[in-house]
C-alpha cells in the first residue's frame, strides 16, 4: 500500500497540520521517523478529504522533511508484515514489469552490472530520504550459499556509499533449503526456511536497529525467519525490498 495523496499546512502556533489519504499504519512509521518532534494523537479529517491527520511540532526546515518524506510515501509500498516496518522500492509488475521491476530482473537473473548499480542507487536514494532507515544501526542481507548473490552485493554497496556497518558477519545459514520458486504455498515456504538462520554469539545486534536487504519479497517468509532470528537477540528489525510480487497481496 501507498499514501495516496497528503497535505501539509502550517498552523498558527508553530506547528504544522499533515493530512493524509491511507492506511493509519503510517501514523506510527511518521512517528518513528520524527521521532525528535512532537506529533499529536491521531485524527479523522472532518472534511473527508483525508482519512487521518495528526499535527507536528517542527521547525521550517523539519516541515520540508516531512512534505518530502510524505512524497517518498506516495512512491513506495508499505508492506505491514512481522517487522518493525518494511518497505518495497515498488511492485515487479503493472502491465509489464516495472521501472525496479525490470532493474531487479536483470541484476538478480542477468547479472547485469549497470542494472546492479542503478537498482543499488535507487535503494540509497530510499535511504537516505527514510529517516528511520538513515538512522539504523546495521544493514544485512538474507544468508545465502549463492556467493555474492544480489542482497548481499546491494549491502556491501549500501554500507560503502553512506558509510553504514555492515552485518552479515555475525549471521549465517545453517542449514540447506529449497529455493522458494519452487514451493507453491506459504505453509510449505515456511517450512522450508524455519531455524535456517543463526546469529553468532558476541553479535553487537541487542537492542540496535536491523535494516534487512532482500530482492523480491513474495510472501514474505525469508524476510520474517531471518528477523524473528535477529528480534531474539534483542534487535530491532526493518526491511527494504526492490520488489513486491503480485501474488501474496493481502
Amino acid at each position: 500500500m501507498r499514501v495516496q495523496k497528503h497535505e501539509v499546512s502550517q498552523r498558527d502556533n508553530g506547528q504544522i497540520l499533515v493530512k493524509w489519504v491511507g492506511s493509519l499504519d503510517y501514523y506510527e512509521i511518521l512517528r518513528r521517523a520524527f521521532s525528535q518532534n512532537f506529533v499529536s494523537k491521531y485524527f479523522e479529517d472532518y472534511e473527508r478529504r483525508f482519512n487521518w491527520g495528526i499535527f507536528v511540532t517542527c521547525t521550517e526546515s523539519e516541515r520540508k522533511a516531512i512534505d518530502e518524506f510524505l512524497d517518498l510515501l506516495e512512491r513506495i509500498v508499505y508492506i505491514k508484515d512481522s517487522l518493525d516496518e518494511t518497505f518495497v522500492l515498488d511492485y515487479h509488475m503493472a502491465n509489464g514489469r516495472t521501472k525496479i521491476g525490470e532493474l531487479t530482473y536483470q541484476a538478480k537473473y542477468q547479472s547485469n552490472d549497470s542494472s546492479r548499480r542503478s537498482l543499488l542507487d535507487e535503494f540509497c536514494k530510499v535511504i537516505q530520504a527514510h529517516p528511520s532507515y538513515a538512522s539504523a544501526d546495521f544493514f544485512v542481507s538474507v544468508p545465502s550459499y549463492k556467493r555474492d548473490s544480489l542482497p548481499e552485493w546491494l549491502v556491501k554497496g549500501i554500507c560503502s556509499r553512506l558509510n553504514k556497518v555492515n552485518g552479515n558477519t555475525y549471521i549465517e545459514k545453517v542449514r540447506i533449503t529449497v529455493p522458494m520458486k519452487d514451493i507453491k504455498t506459504v505453509r510449505d515456504k515456511s517450512d522450508n526456511i524455519r531455524n535456517a538462520f543463526r546469529v553468532r554469539e558476541n553479535n553487537p545486534f541487542d537492542r540496535k536497529i536491523v535494516v534487512i536487504i532482500d530482492d523480491i519479497y513474495q510472501s514474505g517468509v525469508t524476510l520474517h525467519e531471518l528477523a524473528t532470528t535477529l528480534q531474539q537477540i534483542g534487535a530491532r528489525t526493518m526491511g527494504l525490498c526492490a520488489t513486491k510480487t503480485s501474488k501474496d497481496i493481502e
